[in-house]
């Protein structure tokens, strides 16, 4: 729009940062905190700087060049700074990634955040670097509202020692075949990352990590899926857009955090349902009881019985909605700990989600009630189960074993009555030979 707006944008914008930053250290609108006034008055400001250097008083302005001025004003809010709780100072930034979609071609961009080091002399360690972990946000959460949804959280996740990329595209489900095609924008600005190393301050040695809310959360057990069953998605569509060096990334995934996921049995967001398989990846999925509108009843527990991985936790919150993650995060540094144990071999990490002393996931979160909504089989509120250790609670450790996944299908068909049998034959028919030396006795 021209130098001028560029610059009186960017100068309120920068004002902005700074005030928030040292009079707010722990902002998060989200809390209420900048007055939420300053922030509207900032992006009148900017709204009105572009206007007048764009000299549209001098002429009818057409919707859709007003309509990018807004949009754009909106978009400056993804630099808005946050702090998290974890040990390090976190600062983010903007980079524009081809291929991304956007109905809007400035939107096609990614928020990068990453943790900072500050040398003896107060100045920045440029020689620092921290492992890699994908954030994936939900339907509506991409574009200018990332940050008024996500912007907190991301940064939680960076204050925890993480480079937390996370790709604004696909702003609406419906802009990428209702998030059935969401996962490859992760994995564009993942491959994008690792052919420009020096994008952000990543130690491309570590294993990756991964971690979303809602549809995000349906992206990365579609990540973890692709990297563990090469047949997913293989008779799909969507199999020629998969590039090899896409799959080759994902050999370095490690861990995969489902916040709120949607369902993986739901055929209109899981186009390959008969594949899906997550048989060696971690995974750690987190419900609520108070998540009655947007997700299918117990559809958490159902992801959670869809995965044959011996690794994988799954709690469901007192409380808890399914906007949770955008409003309190209160499961932010637990997801940080799960993707520190399994990618980065952080073993006091993982005491924190599988032991039981303060601190611990199970003593911190709150854990749903008997009669509350979303509990794993009406009865589990948490559940850990690790390979070769016993599971978390041991009473429940018969969840674990990869030969209760019919249990889920249950779950799916009472949820889809109409649904098609056959739309689960393949999930089913493997699911069904996993058990079969242990039941040939039974009936079926």
């Amino acid at each position: 729009f021209g130098s001028r707006c560029q610059h009186h944008s960017f100068q309120i914008f920068t004002i902005y940062s700074e005030y928030t930053a040292r009079h707010y250290p722990s902002h998060s609108l989200t809390h209420s905190s900048p007055p939420f006034w300053l922030l509207l008055s900032v992006l009148l400001l900017q709204f009105l700087c572009s206007l007048q250097t764009m000299e549209l008083s001098r002429r009818r302005p057409s919707r859709a060049r007003v309509a990018d001025v807004l949009a754009l004003s909106l978009w400056l809010l993804a630099a808005c700074p946050v702090h998290g709780d974890g040990p390090y100072e976190v600062e983010c930034s903007l980079e524009r990634i081809p291929g991304l979609r956007s109905i809007l071609p400035f939107l096609n961009l990614a928020r990068i955040c990453y943790p900072t080091v500050s040398t003896a002399n107060g100045s920045r360690d440029e020689t620092a670097v921290f492992p890699l972990h994908l954030f994936a946000h939900g339907d509506a959460g991409g574009g200018a509202f990332f940050y008024l949804g996500y912007g907190s959280l991301q940064h939680e996740l960076a204050s925890h020692g993480f480079v937390v990329p996370a790709y604004l595209s696909c702003w609406f489900d419906s802009e990428c075949n209702n998030g059935q095609e969401s996962f490859l924008e992760a994995l564009k600005l993942l491959d994008f990352m690792e052919q420009n190393p020096t994008l952000a301050p990543v130690d491309w040695s570590k294993s990756y990590s991964a971690s979303g809310h809602s549809t995000g959360g349906r992206v990365v057990l579609m990540l973890a899926s692709i990297r563990d069953n090469p047949a997913y998605l293989a008779n799909t569509s969507i199999a020629p857009l998969i590039k090899p060096s896409y799959r080759r990334s994902l050999q370095k995934l490690r861990a995969v955090i489902g916040d709120f996921p949607d369902p993986m049995y739901n055929v209109q967001q899981n186009p390959d349902i008969a594949n899906f398989r997550i048989t060696e990846t971690p995974v750690f999925i987190i419900t609520g009881s108070n998540d009655y509108w947007i997700e299918p009843s117990s559809s958490g527990w159902a992801d959670f019985m869809m995965t044959d991985s011996k690794n994988k936790v799954f709690i469901c919150m007192h409380g808890a909605g399914h906007l949770e993650p955008t409003m309190y995060h209160s499961e932010g540094p637990f997801i940080a700990y799960f993707a520190q144990y399994y990618a980065l071999g952080n073993v006091t990490a993982g005491r924190l989600i599988y032991g039981d002393g303060p601190g611990t996931l199970q003593k911190t979160l709150p854990l749903a009630e008997p009669g509350d909504h979303n509990r794993g089989d009406n009865t589990v509120s948490f559940l850990a189960c690790s390979e070769g250790a016993p599971a978390v609670p041991l009473n429940f450790e018969a969840y674990c074993s990869d030969t209760l996944g019919l249990r889920a299908v249950e779950v799916i068909f009472d949820a889809y009555p109409n649904l098609s049998r056959s739309d689960l034959d393949g999930f089913i028919e493997i699911e069904g030979e996993a058990g079969e030396d242990e039941e040939e006795e039974e009936e079926e």
